[in-house]
């Protein structure tokens, strides 16, 4: 910083190892960015915003949306050029971010579809508990107070409130209400006759 010239406004430490995925030292930061008292940050490595790609991107947001370049000693540049706009020389580094926060994703979301499988294969229910959701039939004789006070055409909040139910339940009721919608009909065509 003093050899760039620059006037350093606060630093602040971090320690990831006491307090992973909190960062008092970014937020006492950003506040002071977003009172306009510097347009620079400077960090040694984009590491120290986060351990995680998606962290360190939320925090580059953060920043950029107050107009704070990010200066990144370890690649020698800023993240914005002096009109605001990424700078060029950070489009891959932010591209790549952006594709490990996706690829992070896409990997937890198939561990949990793998996870499914996997205890399907061993004959474990996964969802609702069998047997738990009620009919159409089965909702209307269970509240037949909230049945006839929407009947009568009072709002949600009042049935709920006089009926002593949730607001959901109130819904459910008066979706088990409506006729049930009719299947459609298809028709098939082989060689220019219907079925």
């Amino acid at each position: 910083a003093i050899r760039k010239g620059y006037e350093v406004e606060q630093t602040v430490e971090e320690s990831w190892e006491t307090h992973p995925g909190r960062s008092e030292g970014l937020a006492s930061l950003l506040k002071t960015a977003a009172e306009g008292k510097y347009q620079l940050l400077l960090i040694n490595q984009l590491t120290q915003m986060g351990r995680k790609p998606l962290e360190i991107m939320k925090w580059i947001d953060l920043f950029h949306s107050q107009q704070v370049s990010i200066y990144i000693h370890d690649l020698g540049y800023q993240t914005l050029e002096e009109s605001g706009q990424l700078h060029p020389d950070f489009y891959p580094v932010y591209n790549l971010l952006q594709g490990f926060v996706l690829q992070d994703k896409d990997i937890k979301s198939l561990r949990v579809r793998r996870g499914h499988q996997l205890a399907n294969s061993y004959g474990k229910h996964i969802g609702r508990p069998i047997g738990s959701t009620e009919t159409r039939k089965q909702v209307l004789e269970k509240y037949p107070e909230v049945v006839d006070a929407v009947k009568k055409g009072l709002s949600l909040r009042q049935v709920s409130s006089k009926c002593g139910v949730s607001v959901n339940t109130v819904r459910k009721v008066k979706k088990a209400l409506l006729p049930p919608k009719p299947l459609k009909q298809l028709t098939f065509f082989f060689e220019n006759e219907a079925v």
